[in-house]
């Protein structure tokens, strides 16, 4: 028996479905998908549209073949598509028409009167739509809608929650302006009392925003805009600032507040704007007599966060500390101004003291639910780990922060993740892994505000383009990390951009743009900073090669035992790496062969742990000789006198001028469907790595012998281009062999 209807049948339907007699094409099996949409709009109907144009009126229609037909017969002969596509909505007149003939007019009026009152809910249940009608048994009047197949769309499976075809809803939300336009501030002043009273927060704002009650709209803003804040939400918080009068928000302290983080934590910086509201929030404490150190230490906070992002570092810590000390313990903002007083030690160079407060950071974040600081905090410890040039570890770290986040959520600390898994990769010479990161971290990047995360996710880019040959790109990339800086007014992004790409510049014989970066730095070896660089370290590091590069060999190798004697004080390896090099080098250029062999044999027993590799091999021809010439006496040595570390340094040289030799193809591979697909014998183990399992449980677990697991492996990691546990775990989340 075939029966089409749009109404259920009074026949024991739950019965047959039990017993698998019955089939059923509903709402969602005849929704037309993205590429059905195309195909009807382009072939039959003639019409010539974008893929973008397709998929949104797809998304408008929500796959409805005849809101489709009427957005397609309304487009012919017309110019402006793009105009009718952006503008199509429940109000167009032919869609007002066609529901009010097939749908409307055709029910009740009672039937029409709730849907009408309910259409200014974005999803509707059976004691909602009571509060808003301010009748009974909308619970009923929800499943004969359902069963009439009334442009009700269920939202679970227990019939709970339901929301209208947006189309519908428009048309209707129309119809109710034209019918009771005086009742529609009342319904979502009842919508917003049941959300408030159910603890949702969110809807109950934006119905009293919608009902225009902006007093009410600010009080509810105010008992959820921290949360919001410091879980990363800035963008609805701002959208509903946005739709209050300013005056409210002035009278009120803590919105003054929310506002000025807004221009911290939204896509517009604007530290200016967040100091201003800040200013603002302190005159309407002060006005209302509302003031107290817990207040005061909030507006402290905002001041003490544009100090750090404008790299004023004694200000910025001085005005964490002081935030810190007027905070209640129980406070949800000491995590934030414990996050702020680690990146000032970070910008000071004090390693340790930046490794304990971002701990406490991390801490205090994950106990108050506060995940944009819990992300950034163990970004910024990640960072540190780099720093020392404890690779494995950072990765680890970087991976939790991608464990933690929400790939649905943009967040900085995400991105900024994603771009020092890219750093690590890239500097292991996995260009490949690398700019899978990059692509993930770019893919959110626009969606979050910051001139940091662009330059740390773009100077790696920058990095990769160099390795690539791309000299052209790699400065157009530098060049749009300044440009952000510029724009925002982050100073620590404008001089480190303008310092790579003046290295870059170096590199390619441009000695006289080098120098005049140098110039106009306002950098110098005799530098006080120099002696804790801090975060502005590869903008000394730049100097020196620039003065070297110059003939002032003298001042580079001042320059850089001070650099040096910082590292070593720190217990910053991975910083002592990159001095050590450009040592070797400066030493070379003054033909001091002997201590140019001894600094390199220094960063060569440092780097060779954790896998380092452009950090040699960017320098090119004159590193490679001096590899060259340093492999040819650790062969002297090792043949003369037993020492265990030499031939595993003698192996890792020999990698390293293999590296150099090994021409890096201009364009690489942009996905997994490059790389030698993984046997299912492979995955099973990469997924047992990644649980922590060691050769021997894998071995258990899988019933093979432990010989078979290692020859499993060794194949792995050779389709994957890597050498490392940490490493095959971290590019198989990249290339989405393994959930994150």
């Amino acid at each position: 028996l075939v029966l089409t209807t749009r109404v259920d049948p009074p026949l024991l339907l739950a019965r047959l479905r039990a017993r698998d007699r019955l089939t059923e094409l509903r709402a969602n099996d005849l929704r037309f998908t993205v590429d059905e949409t195309a195909a009807f709009l382009t072939q039959s109907m003639g019409l010539n549209l974008s893929a973008e144009e397709v998929a949104a009126l797809e998304a408008r229609t929500e796959g409805w073949i005849a809101g489709l037909q009427i957005a397609a017969l309304s487009m012919q002969n017309r110019d402006d598509i793009s105009g009718f596509i952006q503008t199509f909505s429940g109000s167009h007149r032919h869609i007002l028409g066609y529901l009010a003939e097939e749908a409307l007019n055709q029910r009740p009026a009672g039937t029409l009167d709730f849907l009408l009152q309910t259409s200014i809910l974005g999803r509707l249940c059976g004691p909602l739509c009571d509060a808003v009608t301010g009748g009974t048994g909308g619970q009923a009047t929800l499943e004969k809608l359902e069963q009439a197949n009334l442009f009700l769309i269920p939202l679970d499976d227990e019939g709970v929650w339901y929301r209208y075809h947006h189309l519908f809803a428009e048309v209707l939300q129309a119809r109710l302006q034209r019918t009771w336009p005086d009742r529609v501030s009342e319904l979502h002043h009842r919508a917003g009392n049941w959300h408030e009273r159910q603890g949702m927060l969110d809807e109950a704002v934006r119905h009293t925003i919608a009902g225009a009650e902006y007093e009410e709209a600010a009080r509810l803003i105010e008992t959820v805009a921290g949360d919001m804040l410091r879980q990363g939400s800035s963008d609805s918080l701002i959208r509903w600032l946005d739709a209050i009068p300013e005056g409210t928000i002035r009278a009120r302290p803590r919105l003054c507040l929310a506002r000025a983080w807004t221009y911290h934590w939204g896509l517009v910086l604007n530290l200016d704007r967040a100091d201003e509201w800040a200013q603002l929030a302190l005159q309407a404490a002060l006005t209302n007599g509302s003031l107290d150190s817990n207040l005061n230490g909030e507006i402290t906070a905002v001041h003490a966060m544009t100090a750090a992002v404008r790299s004023e570092v004694e200000r910025s810590r001085e005005l964490s500390q002081q935030a810190l000390a007027e905070l209640p313990l129980s406070s949800p903002w000491r995590s934030v101004m414990a996050l702020c007083l680690g990146t000032a030690h970070l910008d000071s160079g004090d390693m340790a003291a930046a490794v304990q407060v971002l701990d406490e950071a991390l801490r205090l974040s994950q106990a108050a639910g506060a995940h944009f600081i819990q992300l950034s905090a163990a970004s910024f410890l990640a960072d540190i780990q780099v720093f020392q040039g404890h690779l494995s570890r950072a990765i680890e770290m970087y991976q939790q922060v991608l464990a933690w986040s929400d790939p649905g959520i943009p967040q900085k600390g995400r991105v900024m993740a994603y771009a020092g898994l890219a750093h690590i990769f890239c500097e292991q010479n996995q260009l490949e892994a690398a700019l899978i990161y990059i692509q993930q971290g770019a893919d959110q990047l626009d969606q979050v505000s910051g001139a940091w995360a662009t330059l740390v996710l773009y100077r790696v880019l920058a990095r990769v383009q160099q390795a690539q040959g791309n000299w052209a790109d790699a400065l157009d990339t530098l060049n749009q990390a300044y440009q952000m800086g510029q724009r925002f007014e982050v100073s620590l992004v404008v001089s480190q951009a303008a310092a790579l790409s003046a290295c870059l510049r170096l590199a390619q014989g441009d000695l006289a743009a080098a120098l005049a970066w140098a110039a106009n730095s306002g950098l110098s070896p005799d530098d006080p900073a120099a002696s804790h660089p801090g975060w502005r370290e590869p903008e000394y590091l730049s100097l020196a090669r620039v003065l070297n590069a110059q003939g002032s060999q003298a001042e580079a190798r001042s320059l850089l035992d001070r650099l040096l004697l910082s590292a070593q004080t720190e217990a910053r390896d991975g910083s002592a790496i990159a001095i050590l090099v450009l040592q070797s080098l400066v030493f070379q250029a003054q033909g001091n062969r002997e201590i140019a062999l001894e600094r390199l044999e220094r960063a060569l027993i440092l780097a060779e742990p954790e896998g380092f590799a452009r950090i040699f091999i960017d320098e090119g021809d004159l590193m490679r000789s001096l590899l060259a010439e340093f492999q040819a006496v650790l062969r002297q040595k090792i043949n003369s006198a037993a020492n265990n570390s030499s031939p595993r340094l003698l192996a890792y040289t020999g990698k390293l001028l293999t590296a150099f030799s090994r021409p890096v193809p201009a364009e690489q591979p942009e996905s997994e469907a490059t790389l030698e697909p993984l046997s299912e014998r492979e995955l099973d183990i990469l997924r047992l790595i990644a649980e922590g399992y060691t050769n021997q449980e894998i071995a258990e677990t899988l019933m093979i012998a432990v010989s078979t697991v290692k020859s499993h492996i060794n194949h792995l990691y050779g389709k994957l281009g890597i050498q490392r546990r940490t490493q095959a775990v971290a590019m198989a989340r990249g290339l989405g062999l393994l959930a994150d």
